[in-house]
């Protein structure tokens, strides 16, 4: 369900969402003034039997993009969203920030606190231009010293991925038992500050399917550079979207070949593979893309690109055509299956491969490596000698390794290493 609220509902009910509500204090102005008592009052369940409902999430999902955060996710269809142009920080302060607001409730007739349970959930979404300095971890220690200096501990640190990118877990506790669990990841060069109050576990599928798009608005049709590649024959592309790896192999020339013929009617998936950040404009759009990330241009290509051929750094040349390109129709012969393999260096990698194919893992032996999360079973699963491609889909695949060594006496001050990598299988 999608539902648009007014911003004066949005900071009331956010406010509601983050505070406890004590006797006294349910009446509709005082919660909408400040959202800092969303950490002066317990955020748990004030009955203990309430939290004894078993987990239940829903079948069906909805997919959310949205032009103003730059992102999409999936959420179950029976929760509510509502998106908003300016909000208020954890801290009560008003801000211009973009913001999304998601809950497992009717933020028009919010439950009492005493009524939260396991299905419970409040999660606030703010986005800003990337302003921190030097580097993510300084980010996050910034938002650790505000919290401190608003009088709240630190109960818990947790480090993950998000879309291959790094995220931060800190959990806010009041002194009086107010609790807000603060994800922080950066996304395309965008921060992303996610404030969730209730059962964590149910935003951790939602985090999961978190990624950034980018949002095409084409201003005309662009010219080709020409009637025919350079390249001379150009391989036919196959489905829809069409996967572009974006990088310069060994040899000097593009990973994905020197040349791709594309019809009109299909669109096309950007995947970065390079060393860098891939940073242009193209057709009219601003595409800023960290190494291992991916973008989707839904768009048919011949709404923006015109006949004839295109170029992009790092990719082959682009040859839209309207002839001898099936339309979305799989290749008569299924082509031959490989076996791919990945190691260490290969840590935040996205991997393009065919149904059939096999993903064989090669890890550092002094690590002891918790068992595989992965994203999307129904696109790959493991087996005794490695993980094989089902279908089409994209999936994320993800352990932790901690060394060896802290088991010595003493233990070795060597730190966990969170390794993610991303499949995308056609």
């Amino acid at each position: 369900m999608f539902r648009m609220k007014t911003n004066y509902l949005f900071v009331m009910i956010f406010a509601l969402l983050l505070s406890a509500c004590a006797p006294g204090s349910e009446q509709p102005g005082q919660a909408a003034t400040i959202v800092a008592d969303s950490l002066t009052q317990t955020a748990s369940p004030a009955n203990p039997t309430a939290v004894s409902t078993p987990l239940n999430f829903p079948i069906t999902l909805t997919t959310y993009k949205s032009a103003n955060l730059g992102i999409q996710f999936s959420y179950p269809e029976d929760w509510y969203l509502n998106e908003f142009a300016d909000s208020k920080d954890i801290f009560g302060a008003p801000t211009q920030v973009p913001s999304i607001l998601l809950t497992s409730f009717d933020p028009a007739n919010p439950p009492h606190k005493s009524e939260w349970n396991e299905q419970t959930i409040g999660m606030q979404f703010r986005s800003q231009p990337r302003t921190f300095p030097n580097s993510f971890e300084n980010w996050v220690g910034a938002h650790k010293q505000a919290a401190l200096a608003h009088q709240l501990t630190i109960s818990s640190e947790e480090r993950f991925s998000i879309a291959n990118q790094p995220a931060a877990r800190l959990t806010l506790v009041s002194g009086t038992g107010g609790i807000i669990h603060q994800v922080l990841t950066d996304l395309n060069n965008i921060a992303f500050e996610i404030n969730i109050e209730g059962n964590f576990d149910l935003a951790r599928p939602v985090l999961d399917s978190l990624q950034p798009v980018v949002f095409v608005t084409f201003a005309g049709v662009r010219p080709s550079s020409g009637e025919f590649p350079a390249a001379g024959v150009c391989g036919d592309a196959q489905g829809d979207p069409v996967n572009i790896v974006l990088g310069i192999a060994a040899d000097g020339l593009p990973k994905a070949g020197r040349c791709i013929a594309i019809h009109p009617a299909q669109r096309i998936r950007l995947i970065n593979q390079s060393d860098g950040l891939f940073d242009i404009t193209f057709a009219g759009n601003h595409i800023n893309l960290p190494v291992g990330g991916e973008i989707l241009l839904d768009k048919p290509v011949g709404e923006y690109l015109a006949l004839g051929v295109h170029h992009l750094p790092m990719a082959p040349e682009l040859w839209v055509k309207t002839t001898s390109i099936p339309a979305f129709t799989p290749m008569p012969l299924t082509p031959a299956s490989i076996t791919i393999e990945a190691t260490m260096a290969d840590n935040g990698r996205t991997f393009v491969m065919n149904v059939g194919d096999k993903l064989r893992l090669d890890l550092d032996l002094s690590y002891g490596w918790s068992a595989f999360s992965i994203s999307n079973p129904a696109v790959i699963a493991g087996a005794q000698d490695g993980f094989f491609a089902l279908e089409a889909g994209t999936a994320t695949l993800t352990t932790t390794g901690n060394p060896e060594c802290l088991n010595f006496t003493p233990p070795c001050g060597m730190p966990s290493i969170l390794y993610s990598i991303t499949v995308i299988v056609q």
